[in-house]
């Protein structure tokens, strides 16, 4: 999933226009400049409200209500049209968010887009415990542990965290879509935008398009279709296979050294390859930690003896782990991480010099790549010198964190995005994983492809525990996540009515989407197709709805890639997507309210 990042929030001037729309529209989208960025950046301050939605929604014990927000933008609105639900998931929602996503300041969102050719009326939602929506308030811990972040829970935590189900988040939007006439926004049109009376649309990505699949099939009276974008439906503990996503998209020659040198470097760390293979590689990782985030200035001096008191399986590991990382290879793909890694492996030079020449050590991880890369691999050109190759690696690794400090930091200036309590956020989230989903992305120690047993899935769970969650939290969490009560709507097989799933082809999230390749775990290997199923019938034969779009990774198709130069102008997963949902809706929209028996909607499931 997501994990939220957080960058420096831009202020912003507080002049207002007025902006234009067609005939019918309550609310406009308003305009106004943001200031302090280097080029000429436009955003827009779409309106938010909230409605009052009850804690818990499945018993009587008077747990109270809370304010959960959302944004609507109405201007291609016509009495009668459709309401696009859009759903921001695991992440609070920013001005600047909501902009993006309803005002198209960065480029076009399929939301928008299929709000001009629907008459919509477009709305923004705020999951449950994230963003400005926590039912409690979110504080620091305390007291507070001792992490390198700052760790939140909500008030009254541990026993607050009960209302962070999939249930109770899946219900809000139930009661949100049935009372949206008590909410704060108000029009004369109200009785016409119930689901009773018009069809309300799920558009989705990642987990927000698992909560559109799962709600199309557990409430198809309120969902009436769902677009969902790169979904894991399939919870699962074990997370290792999300790197075979990343690992079918290396080069050949990359894949096959570093499937190589990864089980070679953990033999070194195990001591198996003599204390002298063991000493070099622990004086290269402490060179190595020297020189991160340092491209343009490295140390003359330091103590190397600290690097056998400093070293640790688990840092290297989690530095070798990096550009193969799901979380940014699922943001950036191949062409903005591992390729970058793959290009340095595959043309390090050894014993040429490097940029600082007075320390074998620095001398290594500032290499300065030269060689010719050959198809067959750095191995096979270097008759299978795997202490060599753990020098390429090292090297390798240095140029990628160089690389990707300055490609995050470019995105920053880039972006006056700030989720209001980003940090919460990610404590949220990281209960979520613990308690319900799993999808642990590390390591198994079985099965060690391109990253090392020692980043494996019960160092990555401590690590981010330790992080984002308190002690008393930890100790309510169960020993392993519920992931059956997710897995009961389907999971790989999930098939509801009026659906259409998408995904990129290297996506590392496909491993627990409807279209994954892991066979050997039981996905049943569905494929797409784009045979429109008729109205409130799900495809057959193993098929869903959609498509895979080649070479892109995760949930690459509802907004234009405002953050990075499109690795294939020519090829929009955005257009893709939309003309394959439209003409789906086309089919689909004038069947609605011919399902119902007796004034309720029949629930078509598979």
């Amino acid at each position: 999933m997501l994990l939220p990042v957080l960058v420096s929030f831009l202020a912003v001037a507080t002049s207002f226009e007025r902006g234009h729309g067609p005939a019918y529209h309550q609310h406009d989208v308003l305009r106004r400049q943001v200031g302090t960025q280097p080029y000429n950046y436009t955003g827009y301050l779409v309106p938010s409200y909230s409605i009052s939605i009850p804690r818990d929604h499945f018993t009587d014990a008077g747990h109270g209500m809370y304010n959960n927000r959302y944004f609507i933008n109405d201007t291609y609105y016509q009495p009668g049209g459709p309401v696009f639900f859009y759903d921001q998931g695991e992440e609070g929602i920013s001005n600047t968010t909501a902009a993006r996503v309803l005002a198209e300041t960065d480029g076009t969102t399929a939301v928008m887009e299929l709000a001009r050719q629907y008459d919509v009326l477009a709305i923004l939602w705020e999951h449950r415990y994230y963003g400005l929506s926590p039912p409690f308030p979110m504080v620091l811990s305390d007291p507070p542990r001792f992490s390198p972040r700052p760790v939140y829970e909500p008030q009254g935590a541990p026993e607050s965290w009960q209302y962070l189900t999939i249930e109770q988040a899946l219900e809000d939007v139930v009661y949100f879509a049935n009372n949206l006439k008590t909410g704060q926004y108000q029009n004369t049109h109200m009785e016409q935008l119930s689901p009773k009376k018009t069809p309300w649309i799920w558009v989705g990505g990642s987990y927000a398009g698992d909560r559109g699949a799962w709600l199309r099939q557990r409430n198809p009276e309120v969902i009436y279709s769902t677009w969902s974008s790169s979904p894991p439906t399939q919870a699962m503990f074990d997370g290792s296979t999300f790197f075979n996503g990343v690992l079918r998209s290396l080069p050949s020659n990359c894949s096959a050294d570093v499937r190589a040198m990864i089980p070679h470097i953990d033999t070194v760390i195990s001591g198996k390859q003599g204390e002298e293979e063991l000493l070099k590689l622990q004086r290269l990782d402490y060179v190595l930690g020297l020189a991160t985030n340092l491209s343009n200035y490295l140390p003359g001096s330091y103590n190397i003896s600290e690097a056998q008191d400093v070293f640790t399986p688990s840092t290297l590991a989690t530095r070798l782990w990096q550009a193969f990382s799901t979380i940014i290879y699922q943001s950036y793909g191949f062409s903005y991480t591992s390729r970058v890694f793959c290009d340095a492996l595959e043309s390090y030079a050894p014993g040429a010099p490097g940029r600082i020449q007075n320390d074998s050590y620095l001398n290594v991880v500032t290499n300065l790549g030269t060689s010719q890369p050959s198809p067959s691999g750095f191995l096979a050109q270097h008759n299978g010198n795997l202490s060599l190759g753990m020098e390429a690696m090292m090297y390798a690794t240095h140029v990628y964190q160089a690389y990707y400090v300055d490609l995050v930091f470019a995105v920053s200036e880039n972006s006056s995005d700030s989720p209001p309590n980003g940090f919460a956020d990610v404590a949220s989230w990281e209960y979520q994983v613990n308690s319900q989903f799993g999808w642990i992305q590390a390591s198994n120690p079985e099965n060690v492809t391109i990253i090392s047993q020692y980043f494996n899935i019960s160092y990555y769970q401590q690590l981010t525990e330790q992080q984002y969650l308190t002690n008393a939290t930890i100790a309510e969490l169960p020993d392993r996540p519920g992931v059956a009560e997710i897995n009961r709507y389907g999971g790989w097989n999930i098939n509801p009515s009026n659906t259409m799933f998408t995904d990129g082809e290297y996506d590392p999230w496909r491993a627990a989407t409807v279209y994954s390749l892991e066979s050997q775990l039981g996905a049943p290997g569905n494929v797409p197709t784009t045979e429109i199923p008729a109205c409130g019938q799900p495809p057959k034969n193993g098929t869903r709805y959609g498509t895979i779009y080649p070479g892109r990774v995760h949930v690459p198709d509802l907004a234009e890639e405002w953050y990075l130069p499109d690795i294939d102008a020519d090829y929009s997963p955005l257009r893709i997507g939309l003309d394959l949902f439209t003409k789906a809706l086309d089919v689909w929209l004038p069947c609605f309210g011919e399902d119902e028996v007796d004034g309720k909607r029949k629930r078509f499931v598979a």
